[in-house]
């Protein structure tokens, strides 16, 4: 059986369009041509859906076929992802509220993509973070709400079945992999103390030695989290906006390892090393991953 053949999706003022891979490079004769300028879009994590928003609609289709697989009235979307196996599309749109409804309208959507109804509908002011993070099987899913995290099972979204308190929590990662799932959370430093990562493993989050492994450091105004796939151990890129040392225009980054068998370690970047991070992001997040797999 031949593998499927890799798309590519286009947007512009010439609307949005799907291109065949090679060895074609042509434009996929399966997708009709969205005439209109097209705000967001994004396929799906096996590349089987493809989903977007035109202004008017968001939609999803199957993209070895083209068939419309649902449509929905939300022409405000500026942000759309799909879970891990499918079931559910997030949209996001910018929050607002008027003098007649000064709370606002609830601006993310959890969507079933089987029937087409609207699971759940929650409020998230800031674009930052607003997707939940779902586990590869969709048994748990994750909000950062208000210095808590909100764990929610099997997509229903009207109960809330575990929660993790950390003052002042701003990043968390879910593990990938077979259950039972595990998560990092992040919790900057302030007034003289420490950042910090702490990895979990659901439901055990009670008490002071719930915890796995900790790890300490400064020099961080954000951070990036990333898993190996057996989920044994998190690579944490740590930066800050400004060298004070003088050292590099791009601010300065440092490496930790963190393991759930309570092991922790600085990884020594070596001067170039650190220049290379903050000038391609992207490219040593793929390094990482290859490091952790």
């Amino acid at each position: 059986m031949a593998p499927p053949t890799p798309h590519l999706a286009v947007r512009g003022s010439d609307g949005t369009f799907l291109l065949c891979g090679p060895p074609s490079c042509q434009e996929s004769s399966a997708f009709q041509r969205d005439e209109r300028q097209g705000k967001y879009m994004t396929f799906s994590s096996d590349g089987s859906l493809f989903g977007w928003c035109n202004g008017s609609q968001v939609s999803v289709i199957q993209v070895s076929t083209g068939d419309l697989v649902k449509s929905f009235d939300l022409p405000k979307t500026t942000a759309l992802e799909f879970s891990p196996l499918n079931k559910v599309l997030a949209t996001w749109q910018q929050y607002t509220k008027t003098q007649d409804n000064p709370q606002g309208e609830a601006n993310l959507q959890l969507l079933d993509l089987q029937t087409g109804a609207c699971i759940k509908a929650f409020y998230q002011k800031k674009v930052t973070g607003w997707c939940p993070s779902w586990a590869d099987d969709e048994s748990i899913t994750v909000r950062n709400v208000n210095n808590e995290l909100h764990f929610f099972e099997n997509n229903n979204f009207e109960t809330i079945a575990n929660k993790l308190h950390l003052q002042k929590v701003s990043e968390f990662a879910l593990s990938p992999g077979s259950q039972p799932s595990k998560i990092a959370v992040y919790v900057p430093g302030s007034k003289g103390a420490p950042s910090f990562v702490r990895l979990y493993q659901y439901p055990n989050f009670g008490g002071p030695t719930s915890a796995l492994a900790n790890k300490s450091f400064f020099k961080a105004d954000k951070v990036s989290m990333l898993w190996n796939k057996k989920a044994t151990a998190v690579l944490v890129t740590a930066s800050t906006e400004v060298d004070k040392t003088g050292a590099s225009y791009y601010g300065e980054q440092t490496l930790h390892y963190v393991a759930t068998n309570g092991e922790s370690a600085v990884v020594q970047l070596r001067k170039y090393d650190s220049v290379f991070l903050n000038n391609d992001p992207s490219i040593i997040e793929l390094l990482i991953k290859k490091l952790l797999q």
